[in-house]
């Protein structure tokens, strides 16, 4: 199994990045808080594929492959860096199933991977991963909630690596969580087997 020695780099990267910026600030009343996102264009891609970062670095719309990480024609992934944190990836497919790690959804959506929480299982890495178990992508709309249920010390700042692939799209984002922003929520629709547009909140 790979170590993923460039995961550690762009980490140490993003947090001295960081290091100058002030602690989050609360919302204003009755505004939403929500993270700050980043994309990831073409630029962050062309490097050998690794592991356990949710993206996918050499540019062959699979993620993290090679790495144990089961894939699917749909497959959404996050990863953060520290496992004592725990984010959710919560996945509901187009029937409006959520995506469980015994029970798959209606149509077939997976929670193949959930770690920390599994436990020795995951190596000390922490990331979640949810795939479709088979080969037709039934069309609609996949609903997918990024939650952060224990963010560790209120003033730092949890970064968050968030990949989907769907037919004939990949998409890569970084999500910047603080203690007043714990949710990201984004919606992919699939239309006869090709995905005609995204929105996120």
């Amino acid at each position: 199994m790979r170590v993923a020695a460039g995961w550690a780099v762009w980490l140490l990267l993003a947090g001295c990045s960081r290091a100058a910026e002030p602690p989050a600030r609360a919302p204003q009343p009755g505004a939403p808080a929500v993270p700050v996102v980043r994309d990831l264009g073409p630029s962050s891609f062309g490097g050998p594929e690794t592991c356990f970062n949710a993206t996918d670095d050499n540019g062959n719309r699979l993620l993290d492959e090679g790495c144990d990480v089961r894939q699917g024609e749909v497959h959404f992934m996050i990863a953060w860096p520290e496992a004592a944190v725990d984010v959710d990836l919560l996945v509901t497919d187009p029937s409006g199933s959520l995506a469980g790690p015994t029970v798959p959804s209606t149509l077939g959506l997976v929670l193949s991977d959930d770690c920390p929480r599994a436990g020795a299982a995951c190596n000390g890495q922490a990331f979640e991963s949810v795939h479709l178990d088979h080969d037709d992508v039934p069309p609609g709309t996949y609903h997918v909630r990024v939650v952060v249920l224990d963010q560790g010390p209120p003033e730092r700042p949890l970064l968050v690596r968030f990949g989907a692939r769907l037919p004939g799209v990949g998409v890569a984002r970084e999500i910047e969580f603080s203690r007043f922003a714990r949710e990201f929520r984004m919606d992919f629709t699939v239309e006869d087997t090709a995905i005609v547009g995204s929105t996120s909140e």
